[in-house]
Order: C-alpha cells, then sequence, then structure tokens
C-alpha cells in the first residue's frame, strides 16, 4: 500500500507535519475550544462541523462522517493515493524518500502499468465518441436519452468499429500488444499469428475502483445483432467483476450522507436514473451478485433496496441476492417493477418522479415475498399453498426478533388462510432441521447473528441500545486514557464486541499497547483496515467524553457484553438440549446439561 516507503519515514512524516497548517491552507479554522472547526470541504454545510484537533492530530467532520490524519485529508482533498499523499507531505517537511524505497514489488509495478494504460485508453474511447466515426454512438445515446453532463461524469466513450483501431495507436505509442491482451483489451487471433481489438464499435463504459482508477471496461455494442449485446473486460491483475461494482465510486459522496444503496442490473439503468436525479444507486458487472460485492455494499451503507427488471429472471435474482445481502449485514428492500419493464425504460416512459415514488414504497424483502408467493391464493389449492409455505419457512427461520417474528407469522397465515397456530408449529419444525446445520441463533432480516462473529456497525438492530452504547463507551474510554488498555488486557477481547468496527478499533488499540496510545492517535488510524473504521476513531477521538470514574465504567460495560455472550450461549445450549432429547442423544444431554448449570453459575455471579 504505501509503495514500500518505510514505516519511520511515514512516522517522520506524519509527526512533522501539522495538520492545523495544513488544512487551514484549504479551510479556514477558528478556535472552538481543544479544536478547530470550518466548513466541511468534502460536503455542502451551512453551520460548521469540520472539526481539527492539533493535540491528536487528527480530523473529522461531524456531517459526512469523514474523518483521518494529514495523509488522509490530502488524500480526500487532491484525490491521490496514500504513497502520493505520503510524497508530496514528505517534500512539505523536508523529509527524502529515498529513490530506492519508491520501487513496488513486481506484481505492483504491473498493477500501476495496467491503472495507467487503462486512464489511457478511456481517453482514447473519449475522444473516439467525440470524433466523426462516434456519430452512430452519440446518435444511439441519444436515443437512449443520454446527455452530455453524464456522459462526462460517467466517462463514456466509443471503441471505434476497426478489428485493429486501438492495436494500430497504442503500438505507436509503444504499448506492446502482449500487454495490451495481458490488460485485456485486445485477443489472440484463433491462428495465433497477431491480435485483434477485444472492443469494436461499442459505446463504453469505464469501471472504476474505489480510488477513482479505470480498471477496466464494458460495451454495448450498437447493432444487437452482430455479437453478444454486452461485453466486459476479463479478469486482470487490477480487475475482478465479482469484486466490484459499477457506479460505486460515483455514488461514495452520496452514502456519506444517505445509508441506502439502490441495486440495479444495468449501466443504463443506473445512468439514466442518477441522470435524473436519483443518486447512491450502483449495479453489477454482467454477473449475478457475489459475496465480495455484498461486502462491499456493507462498507458503505446500512440498506440496499432491489430494483431488478420486472420479470421472472428479475424476481429469482433478488432471491438470489437477498440471501447473500443478508449475511454481509447489510437490511433489503424490494421495489417491484412493472412486468416487463426496466429502471431505464421506467424512468424514460414515467419519469424520475413515479420512479421516486416507487423506491419510497420499496417493502422489506420478506414482505415482498410473502406478497408474491401469496398472489392470487384464493385460487390455490391446498397443496398449492402448502408448497407456498415451505418456500417462505427458510425465510421465516432467519427472523431472531420475537414481536417481528411474530408479526410475519400473522401475515403468512392471513395470505395463505392458515391458522397462525399452524404457520408456527411448522415454523418450529423447520428451525430443528435447519438448527443443526447452522448451530446458533436466526439471523434477523437485517443483520447476523452476534453469535456468529461480530456484526456489521451499520445495522446495529442485534444488539440492544445497552450493549452497543457499552462497546462505544469502551473504546472512547480506550482512545482516551491509554492506561486503561493495559488494564483491559486479558478482561476483554475482540471477540466481545457485536461491532466488527468497533473491535477493530479496540485490537489495533490492544496491538499497538498501553505506551503513547493517545498521543499516537493518528499513527493509529493507519492500521485500520477501512476508511469507515478510521472514521468512527476520529468521531469517538474528537467526541466530547466525560466521565468520572473510567474503571466503573469500564466494569459495568464488560459486563453488560460478558451477560450478552452468555445469553446467547445459554441460547444455543437449551437448542442443542431440545435435539438432543428428541435424539435420545444420553451423553450429549448430559453434557449440555452440565454447561448450561456452568453458565447458568457465571451469569448469577455477573449480578453486581
Amino acid at each position: 500500500m504505501t509503495g514500500h516507503i518505510p514505516a519511520q519515514l511515514i512516522d517522520e512524516i506524519r509527526e512533522r507535519v501539522d495538520i492545523a497548517d495544513l488544512i487551514s491552507e484549504y479551510v479556514p479554522l477558528s478556535r472552538s475550544g481543544k479544536n478547530l472547526k470550518g466548513l466541511c470541504p468534502f460536503h455542502s454545510e451551512k453551520t460548521p462541523s469540520f472539526m481539527v484537533n492539533p493535540e491528536l492530530q487528527i480530523f473529522h467532520c461531524f456531517g459526512c462522517g469523514l474523518g483521518g490524519n494529514a495523509f488522509h485529508f490530502l488524500m480526500k482533498h487532491e484525490n491521490c493515493s496514500f504513497p502520493e499523499a505520503v510524497r508530496i507531505l514528505s517534500q512539505r517537511v523536508g523529509v527524502a524518500i529515498p529513490q530506492k524505497t519508491a520501487a513496488a514489488d513486481p506484481g505492483q509495478r504491473l498493477r500501476d502499468r495496467l491503472l495507467t494504460l487503462n486512464e489511457e485508453v478511456c481517453q482514447f474511447f473519449q475522444k473516439g465518441l467525440l470524433s466523426p466515426q462516434g456519430e452512430s454512438a452519440r446518435h444511439y445515446l441519444d436515443e437512449r436519452q443520454i446527455g452530455s453532463e453524464a456522459v462526462s461524469r460517467f466517462c463514456l466513450g466509443y471503441a471505434l468499429p476497426g478489428w485493429d483501431t486501438l492495436l494500430r495507436a497504442f503500438a505507436q505509442k509503444g504499448y506492446d500488444p502482449r500487454f495490451l491482451e495481458q490488460a485485456g483489451l485486445v485477443k489472440l487471433r484463433e491462428q495465433g499469428t497477431g491480435y485483434y481489438d477485444r472492443f469494436r464499435d461499442r459505446v463504453m463504459f469505464p469501471l472504476h475502483n474505489l480510488e477513482g482508477r479505470v480498471i477496466g471496461f464494458g460495451g454495448r455494442i450498437l447493432d444487437g445483432e452482430k455479437e453478444a449485446k454486452y461485453l466486459n473486460s476479463p479478469e486482470t491483475p487490477v480487475y475482478s467483476k465479482g469484486e466490484n461494482l459499477y457506479g460505486l465510486y460515483q455514488a461514495k459522496p452520496w452514502f456519506r450522507r444517505e445509508s441506502r444503496a439502490v441495486l440495479v442490473e444495468g449501466y443504463f439503468d443506473l445512468i439514466t436514473m442518477v441522470q435524473g436525479g436519483i443518486e447512491g444507486v450502483v449495479a453489477g458487472l454482467g454477473t449475478a451478485l457475489t459475496r465480495s460485492q455484498c461486502r462491499l455494499l456493507a462498507r458503505f451503507v446500512r440498506t440496499v433496496v432491489i430494483l431488478f427488471d420486472g420479470d421472472l429472471a428479475g424476481e429469482a435474482a433478488a432471491q438470489r441476492g437477498y440471501e447473500l445481502l443478508l449475511e454481509a449485514g447489510l437490511g433489503v428492500k424490494v421495489a417491484e417493477l412493472p412486468a416487463g419493464k426496466d429502471p431505464d425504460s421506467f424512468v424514460r416512459e414515467e419519469g424520475t418522479e413515479a420512479l421516486q415514488s416507487l423506491l419510497g414504497r420499496a417493502k422489506p424483502f420478506l414482505e415482498y415475498l410473502i406478497d408474491r408467493e401469496s398472489q392470487g391464493s384464493l385460487r390455490l389449492s391446498a397443496a398449492e399453498r402448502w408448497h407456498c409455505l415451505e418456500r417462505l419457512l427458510p425465510y421465516l427461520t432467519r427472523v431472531a426478533n420475537g414481536a417481528e417474528r411474530d408479526e410475519y407469522v400473522r401475515s403468512v397465515a392471513g395470505a395463505l388462510r392458515f391458522r397462525p397456530e399452524v404457520v408456527m408449529a411448522h415454523l418450529e419444525k423447520s428451525e430443528k432441521k435447519e438448527g443443526a446445520g447452522r448451530g446458533s441463533r436466526r439471523e434477523t432480516e437485517r443483520g447476523k447473528d452476534p453469535a456468529q462473529g461480530r456484526g456489521d456497525k451499520r445495522d446495529r438492530s442485534h444488539l440492544p441500545q445497552k450493549e452497543e452504547l457499552a462497546e462505544r463507551w469502551l473504546v472512547q474510554v480506550m482512545l482516551s486514557d491509554r492506561e486503561i488498555i493495559e488494564k483491559l488486557q486479558g478482561r476483554l477481547g475482540v471477540d466481545d464486541f457485536g461491532d466488527r468496527d468497533l473491535g477493530a478499533i479496540a485490537e489495533a488499540l490492544f496491538q499497538a499497547g498501553a505506551s503513547g496510545a493517545r498521543k499516537e492517535i493518528a499513527g493509529l488510524l493507519e492500521s485500520l483496515h477501512t476508511e469507515e473504521q478510521r472514521y468512527l476513531a476520529s468521531q469517538l477521538s474528537l467526541e466530547r467524553f466525560e466521565c468520572d470514574d473510567a474503571e466503573a465504567l469500564v466494569t459495568d460495560c464488560i459486563r453488560t457484553l460478558r451477560e450478552r455472550r452468555l445469553e446467547e450461549e445459554l441460547y444455543r445450549i437449551q437448542r442443542r438440549i431440545q435435539e438432543a432429547q428428541q435424539e435420545d442423544r444420553q451423553e450429549d444431554l448430559k453434557a449440555l446439561s452440565e454447561r448450561k448449570s456452568q453458565v447458568l453459575k457465571e451469569q448469577k455471579n455477573l449480578v453486581p
């Protein structure tokens, strides 16, 4: 990540930079207690919520949530990479970075070269769209009602129709055809005696990574009869279609304000919606939604609204996507399009306001599925209604909240004309079958079971408020009092946290050790794995936090978290006891009963 710049040099540069002086060159700052405040440069605001702490050498905006140290500020403001920010600030403070350290490993050098090539190819395609030969592509975009602003925002281009137009142009620039092939831009002829352009006579959609670098391309052919309608770049060292989402880079600023993404299927669906003023839209890359894509989305939002085509394929894709989105800890809703419509055609025919209204009526996925399964239930036979119930049961088992679960049971019973107690009986039977395989409590529709691992901070429906506050307070105490960290060693572990981002911050603090944890918060931020963890750490460091007795607060918070873990274990034990009783496994039953007694005793000992 740092281009092999030694860690000690990075530390020296960070320590020499005065973050207040740096940021004041971009943002007018005024004194506010220990902090400096100003209008955030990363989002529009009238009341200052952007804070800089000269002592901790960090910044945080309480409006949009961005935060970090001097490197992170420069990365955001100048849209540069971490190594580039380090080098810029090294010149500012007079710390020389030896040339030999700037050379990355061969793999990194290859990725850098591919990214540079892709940027040049993107410009090449953009010029192609503006050229006389690009008239047909411009006419096609006009027919699709794609305006110049959208063309510019998404860097749309055109691949000219010749077999080797790009190949010849970049050979003249000195690029080896074999390197162009490695980038997925040309293909080896079947005879193996030369290359030809992969993309020909297509409107081109550059695919960006989270930093805005072009990592690949998608192309839509103008004449859909000749070849595949859409063609994407193959897998390369910088591009994996299953790990990226179209439009995510452009949507990131929106996600700072609204923690909701709209997931669509196609490039034009996304562009048409964004052009009409509907922000926060992302699209897949020509493949079914993947687990990696869902985890990527979970870094930015709490809820995903699925807006797939109004046909059977779209419905099936929504059901497949739900499982993966749920697994990533996301809330899932579905907005239903009329049959035969996609978002692009709906906006062009009905208008943006109609689609906004449709998105506003999006239903939680399970509610949507119940409606779909029970359509025409008055005409369904008893056997058909039982089949509908069987299809719904696996989804109902994932609802852990008791009141919510009962509500869904009543909804299913009413929709399929069953008595609620009948549905509940079959639900419990289904749970017993699934329980052995899952070995943990049911997941909620909007989040993972905390017993399966640390959940996502963006959806805390599985954590009572007191437990969420306990985790937050523990991390705030650790950030503000480095002596507490040493006292917590052995008493508190990362697995005690249900919020994985708070757990990651605690883990970084434990690894850093008690020495200098407070003074080195600016350095600690660089050891965190995601932007969201960094933003949360900077926020907690700058939030006003007063505590008369830190040790007493820590003790109370740890007790709260232990109570939760024991409750979860007791729940699992009870489920396993029921299964052992039904299967007459006496040895297992004895061991489980003993463990249950131990847990009950531990619960009793926790009472202050």
